[in-house]
């Protein structure tokens, strides 16, 4: 199993979540597993990771961030731009409290790639798809091929910058499916919205959610009322401010 997931979660604690969850979830699309497996241990007890990529070891040997100079960037920016803007901004705000206060800008969610004709947002993708190659997760080549790709000359008019600049000056909205039966599990998630499990403790709290634009806050209301509660809208709306956006 490849998978991302934010700085915040120790990797014991993210083994226990999904050790959880996917029990849960196999044993209620499987029933006869309950008997096959009750009062004992779905999963095994212990566990492998691995960090992928091609960076060594001795690549990072003795190297260390100066968070100062970081600090001191983040200062002068009006704007803070990732191509994964939930999965950065969470390192950051976790190590700078700087960065808590800060609009940040995501070049997946501010960039209708659909609508330009690309079925995939993964950075190494769109830039192939837009003639360029180039030596992946190595910081600063990251860097510069994202902005290659968000200023790129094959664009005239409304590039993709423009397009995610004008996006990152409006609020959004959080829409969360609370109370969604298990079964509209794959709906939702065909619809892009995302399982959020609260750190409270309280089951009501956990719920499917995605970020949609104001406008479009009524037909979710629709589909949602249609789709997943039979006619009567259970979910909620929560206003998301310019700074909030993207915080995990």
């Amino acid at each position: 199993m490849h998978i991302e997931y934010p700085p915040k979660l120790s990797i014991s604690d993210l083994v226990k979540r999904l050790k959880g969850r996917t029990s849960r979830f196999l044993q209620r699309e499987f029933p006869e597993l309950k008997k096959r497996y009750w009062g004992k241990h779905f999963w095994a007890i212990g566990y492998g990771a691995w960090t992928t990529g091609n960076v060594t070891d001795e690549m990072v040997q003795g190297k260390s961030i100066d968070w100062k100079y970081v600090e001191n960037i983040l200062n002068k920016s009006q704007l803070i731009i990732a191509h994964n803007a939930q999965f950065d901004r969470s390192f950051m705000d976790l190590t700078l409290p700087l960065s808590k206060n800060k609009i940040w800008a995501c070049s997946i969610n501010d960039i209708d790639w659909d609508e330009r004709g690309f079925k995939s947002f993964k950075q190494e993708l769109l830039c192939i798809w837009h003639g360029f190659y180039y030596d992946s997760h190595r910081a600063m080549i990251d860097v510069d091929a994202l902005i290659h790709l968000l200023t790129h000359s094959s664009y005239a008019n409304n590039k993709p910058i423009v397009e995610l600049i004008q996006n990152a000056k409006k609020s959004i909205c959080r829409i969360e499916a609370t109370f969604a039966k298990f079964k509209y599990k794959n709906l939702l998630k065909k619809r892009q919205y995302k399982w959020y499990n609260a750190d409270s403790g309280n089951r009501d709290d956990n719920a499917w959610y995605k970020l949609i634009n104001h406008a479009d806050i009524e037909s979710e209301r629709e589909w949602l009322t249609e789709n997943v509660y039979n006619g009567n809208f259970q979910g909620r709306f929560i206003e998301v401010t310019l700074i909030d956006k993207y915080k995990n």
